[in-house]
């Protein structure tokens, strides 16, 4: 149990270590949107077509899916005590190889446009308004 909080706390500090040295490979990328969807997936009970049609653009109104979001947000250090987390949001997509800078105007624009009282629906709203932001750019696990 405390070996798992660890790993989901030094996680994301090593992604900022690593920006700092040379930013992440496509690759590595995709490994790690692989892990929190796996993480994620079997801790929340939503269908994988749900999770499948963010990338496409689709947000239906379901619980399960919202807290799916919920949960990937907080991987990432996204969200904490019922709110977003921008400056960590902005370090998060300085990491990704491509479209870092639109996606850092995103997260600036939709941190401070989107609120909820229920972790859940923040992280749905963010995440819903980031790829209205911009969904050519769009990246989510």
């Amino acid at each position: 149990m405390y070996r798992r909080i660890f790993v989901l706390l030094i996680v994301p500090v090593l992604f900022i270590l690593k920006k700092a040295e040379c930013g992440m490979s496509q690759d590595q990328v995709d490994n790690m949107a692989k892990g929190m969807r796996k993480s994620c997936t079997s801790k929340v009970p939503v269908d994988l077509a749900l999770v499948e049609g963010v990338v496409r653009g689709e947000f239906p109104d379901d619980p399960n899916l919202k807290c799916y979001l919920r949960c990937v947000m907080k991987m990432t250090k996204g969200i904490k005590n019922g709110k977003l987390e921008p400056n960590m949001l902005i370090a998060q997509m300085s990491l990704l190889p491509a479209n870092g800078d639109r996606l850092i105007e995103g997260v600036k624009k939709c941190s401070s446009e989107v609120a909820a009282d229920d972790e859940c629906e923040l992280s749905f709203r963010y995440v819903k308004c980031q790829y209205e932001f911009d969904p050519s750019v769009f990246f989510f696990p």
